[in-house]
């Protein structure tokens, strides 16, 4: 199986509150996990963190799968990750969108249901490949 066979993000979300004073605006809980076992480093950029390089690191488990935690207000948000340096799409989003670059910016559709159903995109459910947006 080749190396784009592997490649997928499972988001997760978790209804969760921001620490703010005096209350804050509440937010999801989001589970970007993509794999690149040969990676040596990973980021996730996007519009929730004014598209910053460095910001957000995603860490490696022992089977070269990438995972990163961020609490996201209900709402479309813009993303991509940059991989050794390079920045690509996510292969197994949704959907996606052209940017100004030329290139494509995936799309994660936050609600704010915390008791919403599993909902599916991408490949066919019986594949382990898949996108999968599940309450946690």
């Amino acid at each position: 199986m080749n190396a784009k066979a592997f490649n997928r993000k499972l988001t997760k979300e978790k209804s969760t509150s921001a620490k703010a004073a005096g209350g804050g605006a509440r937010t999801i809980e989001v589970e970007f996990v993509h794999e690149w076992p040969e990676a040596r480093e990973v980021y996730l950029s996007g519009s929730f963190n004014n598209w910053s390089c460095s910001s957000l690191p995603m860490r490696k488990d022992e089977k070269g799968v990438w995972r990163l935690r961020v609490p996201l207000t209900p709402g479309r948000h813009e993303y991509r990750y940059i991989v050794n340096g390079e920045w690509r799409c996510d292969t197994w989003a949704s959907e996606s969108v052209p940017n100004p670059y030329g290139s494509c910016n995936s799309v994660v559709e936050v609600t704010s249901a915390p008791e919403q159903p599993l909902r599916q995109t991408g490949p066919e459910p019986s594949t382990d490949r898949r996108t999968l947006l599940t309450p946690r």
